[in-house]
Formats: structure tokens, sequence, C-alpha cells
């Protein structure tokens, strides 16, 4: 199966192993840098990520829009919980960042594109 690379990059420096295997991860796209930590479990037995792990992850994380009632209605979270408003914030700003790097444009391809579920 051919999936897009949407002119993207990607470099990924292996920080450490434990539960996860943690990777420092660094996307180029047209002048642009993005970098992240982007962790992996213990099943891929240190395997590097590769750009299609790292768009599916970002696209899971992303709120979509939602409110935080919404999202945690999606998600099984309840409204009351401090860590599930942290959670729907950090999901909101990989979300902001996403779309500053890819562009809106770029960055709905991505959402929609089945070959990233």
């Amino acid at each position: 199966m051919t999936r897009q690379t949407y002119d993207t990059t990607l470099t990924a420096e292996h920080l450490y192993s434990g539960t996860y295997d943690t990777w420092n991860v660094t996307l180029k796209r047209n002048g642009k840098t993005r970098t992240l930590l982007y962790r992996m479990g213990p099943g891929h037995h240190g395997a590097e990520p590769t750009l299609y792990h790292v768009l599916t992850s970002l696209k899971m994380d992303a709120t979509y829009g939602a409110s935080f009632e919404e999202w945690c209605g999606d998600l099984g979270y309840v409204t009351d919980s401090r860590r599930a408003y942290d959670l729907y914030l950090d999901c909101r700003q990989s979300e902001i960042e996403s779309i500053e790097f890819f562009g809106a444009e770029v960055w709905d391809k991505i959402v929609n594109d089945e070959n990233y579920e």
C-alpha cells in the first residue's frame, strides 16, 4: 500500500528504553521543523518509529475541535477530572502545533486519509 508522505521527513533519536521506548522525533517539511517526544510500547522491540507511526499518533490525539465535554464523552472521561482536562489541553495543543506545522489544508488531508488509522 502506498502512503503519502506529505513532503515530510522524519529523523528519530532513541533516548531510552523502559516500559516504553522513548524517541526524540524531528519532522521536517517546507523549511519547518517540529520536534516531539514519541513513545512506543515494548511490543515494538526498540524498532525505530516511522513517519506512518508518528502521523497516525498525531491524528489519534487530535480533538477535531471538540469541546472538553464532547471530548470526555467520546473517550469515556468524566468532566470533573483535572487529569482529563490536562490531557484534553495537551491533545488540543498538539493539534494546534500540527495545523501550524502542516498547514490547515494538509492537516485536513492527513486527518481524512484512511491510510492513517
